[in-house]
């Protein structure tokens, strides 16, 4: 082992990826945002052939092949260097070793070798690196395997018989399937034990655990294929361009796609603690890694030209295994930025805080449309969230008679092409209406109170019906808070109604919407048991319930939210002022809403904390609505 005499340290800017509107804070941060990849430890192993990188995470060991002596090296990594772990002769003759692959489990390591004149797995004790046992694969031409470590089955690829041999390491029997042309790479979805297959043919396989299987279809060839964080990882063949795309593995919807790399990929690695996905291509004259975000797979920064072939996560200290030109292994720390923060918008009053919250989530000019609604009553800006986020536009607050200054400031900036008044002349007043004229063509959403200006609002946002609608009290703010950030995942509208009636309004529109299921927020001392009797007549009825509104606002964030959202808006569930702004932010930031109370995290809430484990948290409101108490205990929800 010969360490660097100093560390290597490469890095460059992230280039913000075209595709919705960007935050003015949003542009700044990704101004701001890369990942410097420095060298810890490097080996230079005098071998040109190293490949097939993987790391037992329990016992923070690195194993790879080298190719010329058909062996499996070993390094273990937990001090912060590259100790070497043991070396084992994996080859029976002069053929080829490849498709490693680890069980943590049961403390093995798995490898084809072609050596004998047959395909054979091999086992190999994970701590001495014996030996402990041969099987043939029944295929030809062997490119990946992949664990299954509850059944104890390792699947091989193979691309020259193309089908994917499955062996039962238990009882020794083998089966295969035919699974498409040339599969290229293989994983398994430790939580459905459903393993899927990159063939060259556009299209993946996934075999279920009783061996049926069944062909997918994807929008460009599939080469590299993980499950990371819950989630299916496809990087391909775009035609135009190497990405990555990320799928729901129930549905197979896809939720994110990356920019295009000129690097073919070579390997995919994510670390959901840090929110980040590593892309590793093989190029030499392109960025050797680029760090993702793994929401929505924007670029947070690049590496140098280094050839990093595969790279592999230790999860315990967020530090990269990988290998280097297939010459070195390199122990490598990712520096990404910014850092983990809880950042607070404030302001002078509810206006200024409005305002603050647009400039952290729309860039200059980029917002098509402004939503202005009341400051001194809440119903109508919980209304038009829904539709101000859907068309990609802030909601800001008015006095009835006066435009705020930092209202106006906010518009100057936005420049948008529309403004919607939302309301009636009561709550917003024809001399304000006048008066924004200066900033776009207005139009207003009114009616006769506050449930019919709901219901008008719908209307105008989804003309076309919706399958979707998010009932709410109208009577009350925190409900119809939480439910803002739902119809970023589920479009729909936010409609308002009384406790023990429901406005012919509001049932209208859930009629002519044709909703098929409408999401009542909050229990019966919001919404009463007759309301909901009355709704399930036109539609299907989930209730999102709790005691207490704060236990609302987490059980509609664990309903559509998965573990590692990025960003995660907080907000005062005593008072609404502070709030109001945030539902269109969350809607275009793809982040839940949770309501806190002046001086603590209620108890529902801090345990969606916990298994949201955001990055990001954005505090609506200054000490006055949140304390800088409930800021610091904020703190401890972010990753190290």
């Amino acid at each position: 082992m010969k360490p660097l005499l100093r560390a290597v340290v490469f890095g460059v800017v992230a280039v913000a990826l075209a595709g919705g509107a960007l935050s003015a804070a949003g542009s700044e941060e990704l101004a701001r945002s890369g990942v410097r990849f420095e060298v810890l430890d490097t080996v230079a192993t005098g071998s040109l052939d190293l490949h097939d990188l993987e790391l037992d995470t329990v016992a923070r060991r690195a194993f790879l092949i080298e190719g010329r002596t058909r062996s499996v090296l070993a390094y273990d990594v937990a001090t912060g260097a590259l100790v070497p772990a043991g070396a084992a002769t994996a080859g029976s003759g002069a053929g080829w070793v490849v498709g490693l692959s680890v069980n943590e489990a049961a403390h093995e390591v798995y490898v084809v070798d072609n050596g004998s004149g047959q395909e054979e797995l091999v086992v190999l004790d994970s701590r001495s690196l014996a030996v402990t046992g041969r099987v043939p694969t029944g295929g030809r031409g062997a490119v990946a395997t992949a664990v299954d470590e509850r059944s104890h089955r390792v699947l091989v690829a193979n691309a020259a018989t193309d089908d994917v041999s499955v062996i039962d390491l238990d009882d020794a029997t083998r089966s295969s399937v035919a699974t498409g042309l040339r599969p290229r790479d293989i994983t398994i979805d430790p939580a459905t034990q459903i393993a899927y297959v990159a063939n060259q043919d556009d299209s993946l396989a996934a075999i279920r655990p009783d061996g049926s299987w069944t062909r997918i279809p994807v929008d460009g060839a599939p080469v590299v294929v993980r499950v990371i964080d819950g989630q299916l990882a496809v990087g391909d063949d775009a035609g135009i361009g190497f990405r990555v795309q990320l799928f729901d593995p129930a549905t197979m919807t896809r939720t994110a796609v990356s920019a295009s790399f000129a690097s073919s990929l070579t390997d995919l690695v994510g670390d959901p603690v840090r929110h980040t996905i590593y892309a590793v291509g093989k190029d030499f004259d392109s960025s050797g890694t680029v760090a993702l975000r793994a929401g929505d797979l924007t670029t947070i920064g690049e590496g140098g030209v280094d050839y990093y072939a595969e790279v592999a996560l230790d999860p315990a200290s967020h530090r990269l295994v990988a290998l280097e030109g297939g010459s070195r292994v390199v122990l490598v720390e990712p520096r990404v930025s910014p850092l983990p923060a809880v950042d607070r918008v404030g302001g002078a009053d509810r206006f200024a805080v409005a305002a603050g919250v647009s400039r952290d989530s729309f860039e200059s000019g980029a917002a098509p449309v402004a939503y202005v609604a009341s400051g001194e009553v809440f119903a109508d800006a919980l209304s038009g969230a829904a539709a101000a986020g859907l068309e990609g536009g802030p909601v800001l607050l008015t006095r009835r008679d006066e435009l705020p200054g930092a209202t106006v400031e906010e518009l100057r900036r936005l420049r948008p092409q529309r403004v919607v008044v939302l309301g009636g002349t009561a709550a917003v007043s024809a001399g304000v209406e006048k008066a924004l004229g200066e900033f776009g063509v207005v139009s207003r959403v009114g009616g006769p109170d506050r449930f019919a200006v709901s219901a008008a609002i719908s209307a105008k946002a989804f003309p076309g019906g919706a399958t979707y609608a998010y009932l709410a009290s109208g009577e009350t703010f925190p409900d119809a808070l939480s439910a803002s950030p739902l119809t970023g995942r589920e479009a729909g509208p936010v409609l308002l109604t009384q406790k023990g009636t429901l406005p012919a309004a509001v049932g209208a529109e859930i009629g002519r919407l044709k909703a098929q299921y409408v999401y009542v927020m909050g229990g019966e001392q919001a919404i009463s048991a007759a309301v909901v009797a009355e709704v399930s007549k036109i539609a299907t009825v989930i209730r999102v319930d709790g005691p207490d509104r704060f236990a609302v606002s987490a059980a509609a964030s664990k309903r559509s939210f998965r573990p590692h959202t990025y960003t995660v808006y907080v907000a005062s569930g005593q008072a609404f002022p502070d709030a109001l702004a945030g539902g269109p932010a969350a809607i275009m930031a793809g982040s839940p809403v949770l309501l806190v109370t002046k001086d603590t995290i209620p108890a529902p809430v801090a345990a969606e904390l916990e298994r949201l484990s955001p990055y990001r948290i954005v505090l609506l409101g200054g000490p006055n609505a949140v304390s800088d108490v409930v800021k610091t205990q904020l703190e401890s929800y972010l990753p190290d």
